[in-house]
Formats: C-alpha cells, sequence, structure tokens
C-alpha cells in the first residue's frame, strides 16, 4: 500500500504552523501531528516517526503553492487554485523559517534572490 507523508503550513490569525500527516492511498489519514512552530520542527519529528524522504513519496501544501516530492524525479510545484474562479490564490506570502540543510525544504514562495 502506497503511503504519503504531507506537510501542511497552516494558519491561524496571523500566526503560522506546520504539521504532518500520512495518507493512505485511499486518501484516509492514518496518522497525524500535533502544529510545531517550524517546517524544520515539523520534519524533525516526522523522521523520528519514520519519515523517510529520499525514498517516499511526500508533499509539501502550502496556501499558495502544493509541491510534490517523488523519489528519483524532480520537485514539481503546482499552485493552489480558487475552487469558485479557477484563478491562482493571492493574498500575503507566509515568512518561512527554513531547517537546517539536512532536511527537505518547502519550496520557494518568494523570488530568489542573486549572489556575486
Amino acid at each position: 500500500m502506497t503511503i504519503r507523508w504531507q506537510f501542511v503550513e497552516g494558519y491561524e490569525g496571523d500566526t503560522t504552523h506546520w504539521s504532518w500527516r500520512v495518507v493512505k492511498a485511499d486518501g484516509t489519514i492514518e496518522s497525524q501531528s500535533e502544529q510545531f512552530s517550524t517546517y524544520g520542527h515539523a520534519v524533525s519529528e516526522a523522521i523520528k516517526n519514520g519519515f523517510q524522504p529520499r525514498q517516499q513519496h511526500w508533499i509539501v501544501a502550502t496556501r499558495h503553492t502544493v509541491t510534490h516530492f517523488r523519489p528519483g524525479q524532480a520537485p514539481m510545484t503546482v499552485p493552489v487554485t480558487d475552487k469558485e474562479t479557477g484563478a491562482p490564490q493571492s493574498g500575503r506570502h507566509s515568512s518561512l523559517e527554513r531547517p537546517e540543510d539536512s532536511h527537505p525544504k518547502p519550496p520557494q514562495t518568494r523570488g530568489r534572490r542573486e549572489t556575486h
């Protein structure tokens, strides 16, 4: 049975939090975490609970994008669309704390800075 890990950015007012969940092939949630203040903390806890990012299919879902990570393939990011209009959702982008380099990174929601 295919199991997929999901890392989800949530919002309550102006507060952003992260959680993880394990979803079975039929779409049911097998397990889920508490809320964490950072993406890095959510990933660290998921690894303690069996997450293997180099061997499993997983996604990162934010208010604006969903990025799919499949073993041996390049990540694929798709915009989240408004269910009524079909247009990309607008609104503020969250500022995300970046995890350490050893952890999977959430998709970038802002332009890259040039380096010289």
